[in-house]
C-alpha cells in the first residue's frame, strides 16, 4: 500500500495557542511548567488529528517553542559561551536567551529560511569541545506521541544542512571538524529512536537544493556511509524548495532508505528521479503544497503518482506534502467570515492532510473510492 504522510504541522495551534502560552511565559504570567503543558496540548491536537485523517507516518520533532533550528542547537549542546551554559540540561531560560537575547548577552541571529518568510536562528559554532547530547524535548514527545496510539516519524535536521546554514565564529575551527565532531552525537541520536521502537526517522536535508562545493559533496556521501554502519534505523531524506539541480545524482546515490522531493517547486526533477531511483528505495512525493493556502489540483497529483507506482510500486511509495506545512495556517474551518466561494478555492494544513489522504486512498483504493471528493 501506498504511504500517507507528513513532513511537519503548524506549531502555532488553531487559535494560536502557543504564541498566547510563549508571550505569557515571557511576562511572567505562567510557570514554565504551564508553558510546557501548553505545547503537549497543542501537540496531542496535531497528532489525533493526522492520525483520525488516516496519516500513516506523523512527524514528531516538528513541533517548537521558537524555532526547529534551535531546538536542534539545544540537542548538540552547541551553546555560544556569552549564555554561560553550566552543561546540564537545556532549560527555558537558556533556549529563549538564544532566541530573543538576555540582560547579559544578546540574541542569536536570525535570517530567512531559504526562500520562505520563515526565519531561523543561524547557528554559531565556537567550539566544538563541549557538544554533547543536552535536550530530551525530540525523545520525550516520541514518548507523548506512542502513548496516544501515534506511529511517530522524528524529525531532524540533517548534519550537513544543520553546518552549512551556520556560521564559524573561531578562526581556527572549519567546517570538517564540526561535522567530525557532530556525526557521533546524530549516530546517538539515531541509536536512541531505534531502542524506543521507531521505524523511520525524517532527516531534513535542504542544503542539497543549493549549491554546494564538491568537499560537501563528499561529505555527505561520507556522513550517511558512516551512519548508515551505526544503525539500521530506516532513514526518509527530505529535500524541498527547489529541485536537486546538479546534486540529483548525489541524493540517489546516498545510503539512505527514502528520498524525499519536491514536486510543487522542483517539478523538473520527478521523471528523472523515477527512472533512476535505486532498486529497493522509498519515494516520497511533495504532491500537496506546503507553502501556499491552495486547494490541491487532487487528479493532477493522482496522475503523478502513478506514473512513479508503476516504477517503485505501492509499498516503496510515499504521498506527502513538498514540504513542512509550518509556512501554512492551521484551518480553514476556522475562517467563518470569509466569502464562500473564495472558501472553496482554499485549503490549510488540516485540509491539507485530508488531501494528502483522499490521494492515497485514490492509489490503493482506486479513485472511485474518492469520486465525490
Amino acid at each position: 500500500m501506498a504511504i500517507a504522510t507528513n513532513l511537519g504541522f503548524p506549531r502555532i495551534g488553531a487559535k494560536r495557542e502557543l504564541k498566547k502560552a510563549t508571550e505569557a511565559f515571557w511576562k511572567n504570567q505562567i510557570s514554565e511548567a504551564e508553558l510546557i503543558a501548553a505545547g503537549k496540548a497543542i501537540r496531542k491536537e496535531n497528532w489525533l488529528l493526522q492520525k483520525d485523517a488516516g496519516i500513516d507516518h506523523i512527524p514528531v520533532g516538528d513541533f517548537s517553542f521558537y524555532d526547529h533550528v534551535l531546538d536542534m542547537r539545544a540537542l548538540l549542546g552547541c551553546v555560544p559561551e556569552r549564555y554561560e551554559w553550566d552543561g546540564t540540561a537545556i532549560t527555558a531560560d537558556t533556549y529563549f536567551a538564544m532566541a530573543r537575547g538576555s540582560k547579559n548577552a544578546p540574541a542569536m541571529e536570525m535570517t530567512k529560511w531559504f526562500n520562505t518568510n520563515y526565519h531561523y536562528i543561524v547557528p554559531e559554532f565556537e567550539s566544538v569541545d563541549k557538544l554533547k547530547i543536552s535536550s530530551s524535548k525530540i525523545f520525550d514527545e516520541i514518548q507523548e506521541a506512542q502513548s496516544l496510539g501515534i506511529t511517530p516519524r522524528p524529525v531532524i535536521l540533517g548534519p550537513l544542512s544543520y553546518i552549512g546554514l551556520g556560521k564559524i565564529k573561531a578562526a581556527a575551527l572549519t567546517k570538517k571538524d564540526i561535522l567530525t565532531a557532530l556525526k557521533p552525537l546524530y549516530a546517538e541520536i539515531l541509536a536512541r529512536f531505534k531502542t524506543m521502537g521507531v521505524e523511520w526517522v525524517q532527516i531534513d536535508e535542504p542544503l542539497l537544493v543549493t549549491d554546494i562545493c564538491d568537499e560537501t559533496r563528499q561529505a555527505y556521501r561520507e556522513t550517511y556511509g558512516w551512519l548508515r554502519t551505526q544503525s539500521d534505523i530506516k532513514v526518509l531524506l527530505a529535500t524541498y524548495f527547489e529541485d536537486l539541480g546538479p546534486n540529483i545524482d548525489l541524493a540517489l546515490d546516498l545510503d539512505v532508505d527514502g528520498l524525499h522531493i519536491d514536486t510543487k517547486r522542483g517539478p523538473k526533477q520527478v521523471e528523472y528521479i523515477i527512472e533512476h531511483l535505486p532498486k529497493g528505495r522509498t519515494l516520497s512525493l511533495g504532491l500537496v503544497d506546503g507553502r501556499n493556502i491552495r486547494r490541491s489540483d487532487l487528479q493532477d497529483a493522482i496522475d503523478l503518482a502513478k506514473k512513479a507506482l508503476a516504477s517503485t510500486g505501492s509499498s516503496r511509495l510515499m504521498v506527502a506534502p513538498s514540504c513542512s506545512m509550518i509556512h501554512s495556517p492551521v484551518d480553514l474551518e476556522q475562517e467563518d467570515k470569509l466569502d464562500s466561494e473564495i472558501k472553496n478555492w482554499l485549503a490549510f494544513a488540516k485540509q491539507k492532510i485530508n488531501e494528502i489522504a483522499l490521494i492515497t486512498s485514490a492509489l490503493n483504493e482506486g479513485e472511485d473510492s474518492i469520486a465525490t471528493e
